[in-house]
């Protein structure tokens, strides 16, 4: 409905659809985001109403993100990571593959360190935090259960989890899981 169907950003409809960054700063006026990534697809066209600091790989993207957390105050901040993406590309989206076994426990770090400078912030226990990691997208489903809902929707094959220490923890399974 965006446009967007694969990885071409330049069709993506703002006019109509537009982003998260730009709906925060139409709608308060007041809250400012920060949007951390190494692409410049998505700084183009995404990050037209966010302060944008580019990175060239997700090592320097992370660092970038850990110093904003640290010190500043935006209402909201992306991180974009997309080293995982790549290395599965090349290599392929499983676990025995070495080179993508790596990069996931790379990205777990990274992680780690963002959730790790959020919770060091000195007004942390004050504030309302919700930490949202999502992948735009994954490797080739090679599970030939369909189950017709939204984990089974080989389209839309993404992980998402989120963490806020108001929540309770509830991990919702695949309707098919054993």
């Amino acid at each position: 409905k965006n446009k967007v169907t694969k990885d071409d950003l330049s069709v993506l409809d703002t006019k109509t659809y537009p982003t998260i960054f730009s709906r925060l700063i139409n709608n308060t006026k007041k809250q400012k985001s920060n949007f951390y990534t190494s692409s410049s697809a998505y700084e183009t066209y995404l990050g037209k109403d966010a302060l944008v600091k580019k990175g060239a790989n997700d090592q320097e993207v992370t660092t970038f993100a850990v110093e904003g957390l640290k010190a500043d105050s935006a209402s909201l901040s992306v991180v974009h990571l997309s080293e995982l993406d790549k290395v599965g590309t090349a290599s392929g989206y499983t676990a025995q593959t070495p080179a993508y076994a790596a990069a996931i426990k790379t990205v777990d770090t990274e992680i780690k360190n963002l959730v790790d400078a959020v919770k060091a912030r000195k007004n942390y226990s004050n504030e309302n935090w919700l930490i949202i990691i999502t992948s735009s997208k994954a490797g080739a489903s090679t599970d030939p259960v369909t189950d017709f809902t939204a984990f089974g929707d080989t389209k839309r094959k993404t992980y998402t989890l989120m963490y806020s220490p108001k929540f309770s923890r509830k991990i919702i399974p695949r309707p098919s899981a054993k």
